[in-house]
């Protein structure tokens, strides 16, 4: 497996990702400048895309929570910069209805 870490000018972490044979397998994660989260997800080693998903905007309030299972969203939740949901897809948690 390999292990890419990539780092702005300034020397702040821009993202940190595993691969093997060419394809993502584990935690993908990434970074705005200046430290705050961008992108949070996983991959099996098939370069599938299962669990949690989380994005954020450039402000720190989160834009996206998603689970993947197998590659299949299980639920997507999609927020406005000020942290309101805008729209809701699939099986979504208890916490985001209403």
């Amino acid at each position: 497996m390999r292990n890419t870490i990539l780092y702005y000018a300034n020397g702040d972490i821009d993202l940190d990702f595993h691969t093997k044979d060419g394809r993502n397998k584990g935690n993908q994660t990434m970074w705005f400048e200046g430290g705050k989260p961008y992108i949070d997800t996983h991959f099996l080693e098939v370069g599938i895309q299962h669990g949690p998903q989380l994005r954020c905007y450039g402000n720190g309030t989160l834009a996206r929570d998603a689970v993947y299972e197998y590659g299949e969203v299980v639920y997507e939740v999609l927020f406005d910069k000020s942290g309101q949901i805008t729209e809701r897809k699939g099986d979504v948690p208890e916490k985001y209805r209403s």
